[in-house]
């Protein structure tokens, strides 16, 4: 499965998150590699279940982050090395939120 992913940096450019999913499992993190506009990316729809990032994953090109969040407003990521409990700003949307789960959702905070 690939996901777009934006970094916390707010570089302009947009990263390609690779996933894999052994059984039932968590959805591992396996690389990111920059898109370009002719990619097609489903990131319309939430990812069910644990998120974790592969012992060999080398984090977000624009930053070199490891982690990742999905927001809670718009679905998509942004890199990240917040812990549970830490605010976090969605790059794509800028929604401010709580992680506030294993699976690094951001829960909605914006008023």
């Amino acid at each position: 499965m690939l996901l777009a992913l934006k970094s916390h940096a707010r570089s302009d450019k947009i990263f390609g998150l690779h996933f894999r999913r052994i059984g039932s499992g968590p959805w591992l993190a396996t690389k990111a590699t920059l898109l370009d506009t002719s990619t097609s990316v489903d990131d319309s729809a939430a990812v069910r279940g644990d998120f974790a990032a592969s012992p060999n994953y080398q984090g977000c090109p624009a930053d070199g982050l490891r982690g990742f969040f999905q927001c809670g407003s718009c679905l998509r990521l942004t890199s990240s090395d917040a812990s549970f409990g830490d605010t976090v700003t969605c790059a794509w949307c800028t929604n401010t939120g709580l992680l506030s789960t294993r699976m690094m959702t951001a829960t909605q905070t914006r008023e």
